[in-house]
């Protein structure tokens, strides 16, 4: 089968993040079965060229430019009131005719939610698509506190058309397609839910958790989502019991909180941290040298659809203590590899954290419990073949046999 990821973000030999990191996991898992897999990435000055990831093809190309394009972009200024809606028109209009350029039968075409890279392939629908739910415009805004302008309404509006219009869509935890549905965003109840692949011998580590400095790990962005100074607060009460506890902070700074870049807004706002170091971003192939120095990972966002670096600290071997309101929580709470608190509770977060700071042989035992749910829930062929039957199901839908060959496919046309 051919398979198409359109993802503007997803640079799995450098880490990426977010998206990037959903295409570095699902390619290479469905290249290992022997799909030819391609990822087209779009983006604003980006020099197009093309290379091999882990058996996956790399398309990288820059914005189409085309004739009346600053009219329109002016047009649509005017309607929208702001850039957003702008750029994720751009963007999937780009996505479509770049797809087109590649001259390749492709039998299915996958794309996130995020900018709507995906609305003309949802609107040609000449292919099966299927379209993931990765974290919408809309609750990265209600998360982020920010108002919900008439941009932001409208961009969000792509993004939802993208994914109502596809023959079927997936992701990876049942609580992210819940709370779309809570706010009237996701309007389909046959989502799929299928974790993320992880190369577990990737993550197969040397150093027993039982010998590690009481060091609780961050790995995400410092924004207000990912709630990065719940874990500072948390570790200020934890270090009255536990003086040596320590907070390694792994994640670039995004956004701004009170006219400061959230970093800086963080730093000034918690004056003591003693104890935190804040490492900024690391490429994925350090992120197990880190892991490795660690006790426990915590994930303290206000929300996260899943959740991979806590899954990949499982597979590490490592605890996770995650907020209730994140989609990798389940599987904590009920293989026993760490614990969940109330999302918003400083105290509840470390109250969780400090068995295993005081106990490095109760880390150890409940990382072994860890390692051991990533091998059975995150196994790479296992989860390969539940996508294939998310694609059989979009071919059947396009009206097309579920095993059919992509010589026989049509091929995009570079244009509406």
């Amino acid at each position: 089968m051919r398979i198409l990821f359109v993802s503007q973000e997803f640079p799995p030999e450098t880490g990426g993040g977010g998206i990037g990191t959903y295409v570095a996991s699902v390619a290479p898992s469905l290249a290992g079965r022997g799909h030819e897999v391609h990822v087209l990435s779009c983006a604003a000055g980006q020099q197009s060229r093309d290379y091999v990831v882990e058996g996956a093809t790399i398309h990288r190309r820059g914005l189409v430019q085309f004739p009346g394009a600053r009219r329109l972009q002016n047009l649509v200024f005017r309607m929208s009131g702001g850039p957003l809606t702008w750029q994720r028109l751009h963007l999937g209009l780009s996505a479509f005719i770049e797809a087109g350029r590649l001259h390749t039968a492709f039998d299915i075409v996958e794309y996130p939610d995020w900018n709507a890279e995906g609305w003309v392939f949802a609107l040609n629908r000449s292919l099966p698509i299927v379209a993931h739910l990765h974290t919408p415009l809309q609750l990265i805004t209600a998360y982020a506190h920010s108002p919900f302008t008439r941009d932001i309404r409208w961009s969000s509006a792509l993004e939802s058309f993208a994914v109502e219009r596809a023959h079927v869509a997936t992701t990876a935890s049942q609580i992210l397609a819940d709370s779309l549905k809570e706010v009237g965003w996701l309007k389909r109840s046959d989502v799929d839910v299928i974790p993320y692949p992880l190369d577990l011998s990737r993550w197969q580590m040397n150093a027993p958790v039982s010998e590690t400095d009481p060091t609780v790990v961050f790995v995400g962005r410092i924004e207000r989502r990912k709630a990065p100074e719940l874990l500072v607060e948390a570790l200020a009460i934890v270090r009255k019991r536990i003086p040596r506890a320590k907070g390694l902070f792994l994640g670039r700074s995004s956004g701004t909180r009170d006219g400061l870049p959230y970093l800086d807004w963080l730093l000034k706002t918690f004056g003591d941290n003693t104890g935190n170091r804040f490492v900024g971003e690391v490429p994925r192939d350090q992120l197990k040298a880190y892991l490795a120095q660690s006790r426990v990972l915590a994930m303290p966002s206000e929300f996260d659809s899943y959740g991979l670096a806590a899954a990949e600290a499982m597979a590490a071997g490592r605890p996770v203590v995650a907020s209730s309101t994140t989609g990798v929580a389940e599987l904590v709470q009920s293989s026993g590899a760490g614990s969940v608190f109330q999302a918003g509770n400083a105290e509840a977060l470390a109250n969780a954290l400090l068995p295993f700071l005081e106990n490095p042989s109760y880390a150890q035992r409940t990382g072994e419990k860890a390692r051991g749910a990533a091998l059975k829930y995150h196994e790479p062929d296992a989860l390969a073949r539940h996508r294939e039957a998310a694609y059989a199901r979009a071919l059947v839908a396009r009206g097309r046999p579920a095993n059919r060959s992509a010589a026989s496919a049509p091929r995009l046309r570079a244009s509406l």
